[in-house]
């Protein structure tokens, strides 16, 4: 009680208790309840749940397999390390030990960030509905880009060998033209008379 006007910068006792009962007025004190992760997160991603229903009320549209990815999510990853801890206590450093977690288990990268996007959406609705203060930082692990060696002349000969021996003449054609040009399939599909020149393609 004697420090209470000292941490409130004022100079009474009297006047600190104005000064907490304005900020308790403003929304500044939040209640936590100390609700676990488990409890929280039960049925979040099912039809009837946290996230369906503020997809409704925004009027966005979600997909089942989204769903079932989430899902996953929690149930493989997420729940055998959060379930025992308080929603309000999660913070970076909880992540960061998530993240060790997960790597010690031979998880992998795409694996492991799935999940810490789940973790995401659920502590998103945890902070909209007050159960914790702070988004923690969540940044996902770097993805190693792995370098597609160039064919030789040899396997690129190979590709349009085996071309010709195809029935079909419009396969054939479309073999030797990603051996020659490199387009992706779906480009090549996707190419009209008018991307068609004497000397290149546009």
């Amino acid at each position: 009680r004697r420090s209470a006007a000292y941490s409130t910068g004022t100079e009474s006792f009297s006047q600190a208790k104005r000064v907490v009962r304005q900020l308790y007025n403003e929304g500044k004190f939040k209640s936590f309840s100390g609700m676990s992760f488990a409890t929280f997160s039960k049925d979040i991603f099912e039809e009837d749940g946290l996230y369906c229903q503020d997809k409704k009320i925004n009027g966005d549209t979600w997909s089942q397999n989204t769903l079932k990815t989430y899902r996953n999510s929690l149930k493989y990853q997420l729940k055998p390390f959060f379930d025992d801890i308080k929603v309000e206590k999660i913070n970076t450093g909880v992540v960061k030990d998530f993240k060790k977690y997960c790597i010690e288990k031979g998880m992998t990268v795409r694996t492991i960030n799935n999940a810490l996007q789940t973790l995401s959406i659920i502590l998103k609705k945890a902070c909209e509905r007050d159960y914790l203060a702070k988004m923690p930082k969540l940044e996902k692990l770097a993805i190693e880009q792995k370098k597609r060696d160039l064919f030789t002349i040899e396997e690129l000969t190979k590709i349009v060998t085996a071309g010709t021996e195809l029935k079909s003449k419009s396969a054939n054609l479309i073999i030797k033209l990603l051996a020659c040009t490199g387009l992706r399939i779906g480009e090549a599909l996707a190419l009209m008379p008018c991307n068609v020149h004497e000397n290149y393609l546009d």
